[in-house]
């Protein structure tokens, strides 16, 4: 992904957790956490259906800037071009400028 630019807008969100008043927690809405430019390439991933189909799911690949302000987790949700995506893994580069993510598309 070296020498490709920083163009497209995507935003990173965090779930808002709430007590359900019985011990537990709940899932009770998301904040938007950071909105940003990077580096998008598209593949797609071939997966398993229940009934052992192979389907082909959207996979990207996405570099960023690193924000010490902000830290992704895979329980970040990821949306690009109105579309969300779970991270599946975060690497950074060598000189720890930039975070890698990969991102599949939420079914």
């Amino acid at each position: 992904m070296a020498g490709l630019a920083f163009t497209e807008e995507i935003r990173f969100y965090n779930a808002t957790v709430s007590s359900d008043n019985q011990g537990g927690k709940t899932r009770t809405g998301e904040t938007l956490s950071l909105s940003t430019l990077a580096c998008i390439q598209e593949k797609t991933l071939p997966i398993s259906n229940a009934d052992g189909q192979l389907t082909f799911n959207q996979m990207l690949t996405a570099e960023v800037w690193r924000n010490p302000a902000f830290t992704p987790t895979e329980t970040t949700q990821v949306e690009w071009k109105g579309k969300r995506y779970t991270i599946q893994t975060i690497a950074e580069n060598d000189t720890h400028t930039k975070q890698v993510l990969t991102l599949v598309a939420r079914i």
